[in-house]
């Protein structure tokens, strides 16, 4: 919790991450990603593991929306 601030800070600084929401369960945060390469993604999450305050970290990529009612028409 201490280095909560710390963490939304440098995430915000990176141009790749979209979207940072705090989430109940096993994780604290959730943070949508977007890179153009596999290579970039994994510079991207060596980054934010590295980040002083981030203990652990879980990805999942998303392969396809099927519903997605937060884009505009």
């Amino acid at each position: 919790p201490r280095s909560t601030a710390g963490v939304i800070r440098a995430l915000e600084k990176m141009v790749e991450v979209e979207e940072v929401s705090s989430v109940s369960g096993q994780f604290d945060y959730l943070a949508f990603l977007r890179c153009t390469t596999h290579e970039k993604l994994d510079e991207l999450l060596d980054r934010i593991g590295n980040l002083d305050g981030v203990k652990q970290t879980q990805t999942s990529i998303i392969l396809n929306r099927k519903i997605d009612r937060r884009r505009s028409t």
